[in-house]
């Protein structure tokens, strides 16, 4: 179960000491008037982090607006090193923070767990433990003194103040009154405790909760008091229980029927419970270094997170009080630093909170609060002190996850900045990158008209872009496909523009009889996100192979384009070529003036040579599936290149995979594009889609052709038509001769 552990208390202690100095000037003037009553949560689905007086600059320097930040208040009422002690006079420590949460925003939560450090505490477990000081009528004296202090300084302090009544306590109260069981049969000293503020409170369990809030309503009725949820205390324990027989409703109702009758539905001598806690687990689930406290994140399997959810909605219904998620691991399964060792054990409870925001929100979530509960577990600092760390860029495969922490850290967070970033981006989601910012995905076939239709002399066909293969219904102002024609009866061309427009005088690919072609294309979506495709001559069946797309709106440099003077980074000339049904990985960050982190997508000129067979080549990230698509089609003995831009995978590679025969491949990196995830600081140039528009054509008199060895410069920056932007922004794609 939870205990707060030799760690916590040291770090609490010392850092404690320091502030009496520091934090002397962040004192709250005393208030001279009650508060009336407690003040709502905000509004929302909000965060916070267990934040000790040591940690505060961290949070204050992360940029996230977090909401809470919480602290163990521990030690025991009648030991001389409970939380009164931490700095004089006796409850000043709770002034000091609560002053200095308040000056930077956020509303303070103490977790007050002085039950079970108080004396005599006998017993060999916990539960026993409690138990006993529950029922010493002196350490049950000292109690109410000490939570008495605690609501003074609250009141005191004036402001906002939420206080998490004995997490596990309840748990142990409901087992001990076993199924159907009230608070109201187990013992505890109440009245016979002596104090006098509680004088006349029945002698058990039951009281002891009204108590407290009758306490609270006297001393600082402004105080928000949370009682605790847990999973194990009706029995069946969901966090770790894999049988499906299950029901999360019906242990919602037990553990809410016992909440109920501890002072969340009624109290004779008072006000009720304000919020109800929770929580999931109490280490990061890698470090019991088996798969029996993980949550399977597909929702197929129990334990998992819909069967949590579940459970949390009920007892939402069932209690009508908000809910907190509270003491979050911070482990995650995204970022190499998290190779399983102490400090850095992987979790996936934080990402599929984050990403599943509305759904904790839709169960009457209102905070969730990350928190380490034990020594060695991954923690948002770098409490390891070994700064930045990648695990010399090797995955780390764990629970569901292949090797997929793939992404490289730039902080010295242990948890490698996930919580930084991403809870930052639940306050500020970024919005969808600069016109320009380009977005790479996976290949995803959007077209085939070989299962449908050809299409035929002078005719067009429009295809809808936004929406479908991945590519989002709204904010896309352009496309980059991989464009191939097959099955061609006659000489002809191809013209791709935004649907709704006029035609424009331009192709994309140009073929004779017989031949399938590829090219890359970039363009403009048109009305209704679609593309128009037109084909000049003879029947020709089309693929589309939707690459990525370009965005409308800013972001900062995410997306944003890097060019590069031509770099070879693949040439299987000079060893093996690529055999048939064969998948070649190819370093591409780290190479050819590619950076070697922060890249989301590389340009490459990939050309295949000395095939011996038709077929074709498929580019794709490296650790997904290969895609049913392809970049680069040919017959044997045919040199062919094309244009990719392609997502980087797994490690900073690509993946090239051979259809049929041998074939050599050699692939030239002309640029690569920003992740600003993993490179917030990165530069880069707007990259946008156009309508097609001729800038060159060699044919008329006087121009060309080129001869052999010649050379000749388009116009391409600042053209009074608009056919290239300038001011370095790219999109320029090749434009095949028309016939």
């Amino acid at each position: 179960m939870w205990s707060v552990g030799t760690r916590e208390l040291i770090r609490v202690r010392t850092a404690a000491l320091a502030l009496v100095i520091a934090a002397a000037a962040l004192v709250v003037q005393p208030s001279t008037q009650a508060q009336a009553a407690p003040p709502p949560l905000p509004s929302g689905l909000n965060f916070g982090l267990a934040n000790g007086p040591q940690d505060l600059s961290w949070m204050t320097a992360s940029g996230v607006p977090w909401a809470f930040r919480y602290q163990y208040l521990a030690g025991g009422v009648n030991t001389g090193k409970g939380w009164e002690t931490w700095n004089t006079p006796a409850g000043q420590f709770a002034s000091y923070y609560m002053s200095a949460s308040g000056a930077n925003g956020y509303i303070p939560v103490f977790t007050y767990y002085e039950l079970l450090q108080s004396n005599p505490s006998t017993g060999t477990d916990e539960s026993s433990r409690d138990f006993s000081n529950l029922n010493n009528a002196a350490t049950m004296n000292a109690y109410y003194a000490n939570f008495v202090l605690l609501m003074q300084r609250a009141q005191a302090y004036g402001r906002q103040v939420i206080v998490h009544v004995e997490p596990d306590l309840w748990g142990y109260l409901e087992q001990r009154a076993g199924p159907g069981g009230s608070p109201a049969q187990i013992s505890a000293m109440v009245t016979s405790s002596g104090f006098p503020d509680v004088a006349s409170i029945p002698d058990n369990a039951q009281g002891f909760a009204w108590a407290l809030l009758k306490l609270r309503d006297k001393y600082a009725p402004g105080v928000a008091l949370g009682i605790h949820a847990s999973l194990w205390a009706s029995g069946p324990d969901l966090a770790t229980d894999t049988r499906t027989s299950v029901d999360p409703n019906q242990v919602a109702d037990a553990t809410a029927t016992f909440l109920n009758a501890s002072g969340v539905a009624n109290n004779p001598y008072g006000s009720t419970f304000d919020l109800v806690f929770n929580d999931v687990a109490d280490h990061d689930a890698a470090w019991y270094g088996d798969t029996s406290h993980w949550w399977d994140r597909t929702d197929v399997t129990v334990p998992n997170f819909a069967r949590w959810l579940t459970f949390m909605t009920r007892l939402r219904a069932d209690t009508n009080r908000p809910l907190v998620v509270w003491q979050v691991p911070v482990g995650n399964q995204y970022f190499l630093t998290m190779n399983n060792a102490n400090g850095h054990f992987q979790d996936n409870r934080a990402e599929y909170f984050l990403s599943h925001t509305a759904a904790l929100a839709s169960a009457g979530i209102q905070a969730v609060l990350f928190g380490s509960g034990n020594a060695y577990q991954t923690t948002y600092t770098d409490a390891t002190a070994d700064g930045i760390t990648n695990n010399n860029g090797t995955p780390t495969t764990g629970f569901q996850c292949s090797a997929c922490n793939t992404h490289v850290s730039q902080y010295a967070d242990d948890d490698g900045g996930y919580l930084r970033v991403f809870v930052g981006r639940y306050y500020q989601p970024a919005p969808p990158p600069a016109p320009g910012a380009y977005h790479p995905m996976p290949p995803v076939r959007i077209l085939d008209t070989r299962s449908g239709s050809a299409l035929g002399a002078g005719q067009s066909i429009d295809v809808q872009i936004t929406g479908q293969g991945g590519v989002p219904s709204m904010g896309v102002t352009a496309v980059v496909m991989n464009v191939t024609v097959t099955r061609t009866t006659a000489s002809s061309y191809l013209t791709v523009y935004p649907a709704g427009g006029a035609r424009p005088v331009a192709s994309n690919l140009n073929w004779v009889a017989g031949q399938t072609v590829p090219n890359l294309v970039e363009v403009a979506v048109g009305t209704g996100g679609q593309v128009s495709a037109y084909n000049l001559a003879g029947s020709v069946d089309i693929i589309f192979d939707v690459a990525g797309y370009v965005s409308t709106t800013a972001a900062g440099p995410d997306g944003l384009f890097n060019a590069l003077v031509p770099a070879r980074i693949l040439d299987t000339r000079t060893g093996t070529p690529v055999g048939s049904g064969q998948t070649l990985d190819v370093q591409v960050t780290g190479q050819g003036l590619v950076p070697g982190t922060g890249v989301s997508a590389v340009v490459l000129n990939v050309t295949v040579t000395n095939p011996s067979a038709a077929g074709y080549l498929t580019v794709f990230p490296s650790g997904t599936t290969r895609p049913v698509a392809s970049n680069v089609n040919f017959v044997a003995g045919q040199t062919v290149p094309n244009r990719v831009i392609v997502k980087v995978g797994v490690n900073g590679k690509v993946s090239v995979f051979n259809f049929q025969g041998s074939a050599d491949v050699v692939a030239d990196v002309g640029g690569w594009f920003v992740d600003a995830a993993t490179n917030p600081s990165a530069t880069g140039v707007a990259f946008n889609g156009l309508t097609p528009k001729r800038i060159l054509d060699t044919r008329p008199p006087g121009k060309g052709p080129v001869g052999p060895g010649g050379t000749i410069t388009p116009e391409l920056g600042g053209r009074p038509d608009g056919a290239q932007p300038g001011g370095g922004q790219a999109g320029c794609q090749r434009d095949g001769r028309r016939l």
